[in-house]
Formats: structure tokens, sequence, C-alpha cells
């Protein structure tokens, strides 16, 4: 947010940054171009800081939790994209006939307090790095390929979350899911299903939270 923005936040004209203006490049000239911008940085931040305070106020993280409620994630953007798994290390580390998740970029969503989350890998080789409560051993979290992270549905019970955009590996499933959801089975076909969706959300800033 420049100068000018904050100053009508504020209440003050455009006219009142002129003498600003030229004073910044006197200044400029004086001291060198490098060291004045770092200092004019500085300022600016010292001036918009409560002009960016006001306009995040009301922006929300919402907090998603395991089952025993001890490992918690913050969550600052609203879901877009949602898929289900049906491989049988889903079902067996989610104790279910498959695994429900939303997914975002890594930045994200991140853990309120990384003590309480083990990371592991269910596989020798695997983009896949799962976090699990170390209490009640729950997945809460997982980074795939280190830029995207998966969060269980279920951990946001209270937030309204995307329709459910693919249905992976359904060639193991323990049961039928009966909706028109898109099915497919096999390595091959689940990165090809879901490659569009992960791009959005890689490509997109989100959609952030408002208290």
């Amino acid at each position: 947010m420049g100068y000018v923005a904050s100053c009508q936040n504020f209440g003050v004209g455009r006219l009142a940054t002129l003498p600003l203006v030229k004073g910044w490049l006197a200044r400029k000239a004086a001291i060198g171009g490098n060291a004045y911008d770092n200092t004019r940085r500085r300022y600016f931040r010292s001036l918009t800081g409560a002009v960016i305070s006001k306009n995040t106020h009301g922006m929300n993280n919402d907090i998603a939790t395991c089952a025993c409620g001890k490992a918690e994630v913050t969550v600052q953007v609203t879901p877009s994209t949602r898929f289900r798994c049906h491989c049988t290390i889903c079902q067996n580390v989610y104790a279910s006939g498959f695994s429900d998740v939303l997914v975002f970029r890594r930045g994200q969503v991140k853990p309120v307090d990384s003590e309480q989350i083990k990371w592991t890998r269910t596989k020798s080789v695997t983009p896949l790095r799962r976090g699990l409560c170390v209490h009640c051993k729950e997945p809460i979290l997982a980074h795939f390929y280190g830029i995207l992270a998966f969060l269980p549905a279920q951990s946001l019970p209270e937030m309204s979350l995307p329709e459910v955009s693919q249905d992976i590996y359904y060639d193991t499933r323990i049961g039928d899911v009966l909706d028109n959801v898109p099915k497919s089975s096999g390595l091959i076909a689940a990165y090809a299903g879901l490659t569009i969706p992960f791009l959005k959300v890689l490509l997109s800033p989100g959609r952030p939270l408002i208290a």
C-alpha cells in the first residue's frame, strides 16, 4: 500500500504528499539510491502499519484439530479443492474406507505446536509426508512434494467445504460410493485426475477467511 493511499485512509489529501516527495528525491541524491530505498521502506512500514492492521482486522484463521484436540493446525484460506483416496495405505492410516482431504498450498496451513505432530512416511519412496498426532495417532496434516498440504476434511467440521472433485484408487475401495464424483483407478489415473485441481491451488492465492 502506497503512502498516498495511506494518507487518504487517514483523511489526508494527496497534496499533503508533495513536500515529502520533493524531500525524498533530495535525500536520495544525497545519500545514494540503495541506502535511501532501505530507509524509505522502513518509513513506509511505519506510516502504513496502522492502515494495514486496520484493513486486515477481521481476517480470521480457523483451527483444524485431530480427534483428541491436542494437535492443531491453523488454516488461513478457504479450501477450494477436495478429494477422496481409497488406497490401502489411506484405509490403514485413517482407519476408514478412504481418506477425505482438503488441498492447500503448504504455507496456508501450519501446525500450532509442531511438538504435537509426528512426521512419517508410510512407504520408503513417496512424495507424501504424513503428520500424525503424537497422542491419538490420528492424521492431521500431510505435505505432498513439499509444496502442497492435505488436511482431513473432518478436522474442519464447522467450515463450508468444497464438493469432492475426485475419487482416486477406486479399484482398491472397500465399498462403493454412490455419487456422481469421477472415479479413477491406479497411480497414473490419480495424477491425471488431480493435476489440474492441484495446479489451481498452487496458482491461486486462496480466499482469505473473514471473521
